[in-house]
């Protein structure tokens, strides 16, 4: 299931867990508002209910719990992690039973534990703030768990309670995951290698592309070399099904990535690109970079559809093959 799904119980869970706080009545002055214990309580029983259908994916009570009078814009994220703006009921009711069919299809779990609630409420008006954390999890896929944080407003009127407006939002960013250990190379005897030391070969399929081995596992496919690229050279949408680290020595590297934002890597600087990242390479002036693969270094295009073609190689022609 996609991270973003998660966030769509932010409604649920704004206005449906833990211990409420509710402070004495104010006193009876125009400039305080009068807090109203039992609307409070009842507050917190539409929100264990909304909760209980977001769980049990019942879009009838969910779609029967949010006002269509004075509906305010309402903030959440989208299925691919982008922010999104909920201009009315009908707008907020699609995309909450575009994420319960998510839900349903990929067979997902939910738990959520509650680090933070508190609210209030009027005979006809009140509001939640909530942190909590969430984890979900896939019937095929490993936990996902998110600290999360929003807000929720809702009116009382002839119709009992109904939700005006939420947001939701990260209560921290998530931990970047941390990158693989380098891969262990074969072992060899103590060696040094010079420039004047390196076999430049050709490489296949690629022309102008020049590859110096330093090693390789073949077992594994593992390897190290050093790699020259021609001026103007570019790979259209692609992915490595192997991890790459590497330091480019000369001229620079530009990745952009599926995010369509571009990163570039001078000389004397290090890249690593995780394996099934997709992205573009492009070397305007050309350049020298040393690599280091825990696999084959292989080449998958992707096409705008998102298929991918046959995997490509990088290896070098045998001397003894050229022609």
């Amino acid at each position: 299931m996609k991270r973003a799904s998660a966030f769509a119980w932010a409604l649920a869970a704004a206005l449906g867990c833990g211990e409420t706080q509710t402070p004495p009545a104010s006193s009876a002055t125009p400039e305080v508002a009068h807090w109203d214990d039992a609307a409070t309580r009842e507050l917190r029983t539409f929100g264990e209910a909304t909760m209980r259908a977001w769980q049990a994916g019942d879009i009838d009570t969910i779609r029967n719990g949010v006002a269509g009078d004075g509906f305010l814009a309402s903030f959440d994220l989208d299925m691919m992690g982008k922010p999104i703006k909920l201009s009315s009921r009908d707008e907020l009711v699609n995309f909450a039973e575009t994420m319960i069919g998510q839900m349903k299809q990929s067979n997902t779990t939910m738990k959520l534990d509650t680090r933070m609630l508190e609210c209030r409420a009027t005979a006809t008006f009140g509001g939640c703030a909530v942190e909590f954390d969430m984890t979900m999890k896939p019937a095929d896929g490993q936990p996902m768990s998110f600290a999360l944080r929003g807000t929720a407003l809702a009116r009382k009127g002839a119709d009992g309670w109904k939700n005006t407006h939420w947001h939701a939002s990260l209560a921290k960013l998530p931990e970047p995951p941390a990158p693989p250990p380098l891969p262990a190379p074969p072992v060899f005897p103590a060696a040094a290698l010079n420039p004047k030391d390196l076999q430049w070969m050709d490489v296949e399929g690629l022309p102008g592309f020049r590859i110096a081995p330093v090693w390789i596992d073949p077992a594994s496919g593992a390897s190290a070399a050093f790699f020259q690229v021609p001026k103007k050279f570019k790979m259209g949408p692609h992915l490595h099904t192997a991890n790459a680290w590497s330091v480019i020595l000369k001229g620079s590297i530009t990745h952009t990535g599926a995010d369509g934002v571009a990163r570039t890597t001078k000389a004397g600087g290090y890249e690593f690109m995780p394996q099934g990242e997709l992205h573009t390479t492009e070397f305007k002036n050309g350049g020298t970079l040393f690599m280091m693969t825990d696999g084959a270094l292989e080449m998958v295009p992707v096409d705008e559809s998102g298929t991918k073609g046959a995997p490509m190689i990088i290896k070098p022609i045998p001397r003894a093959a050229k022609k």
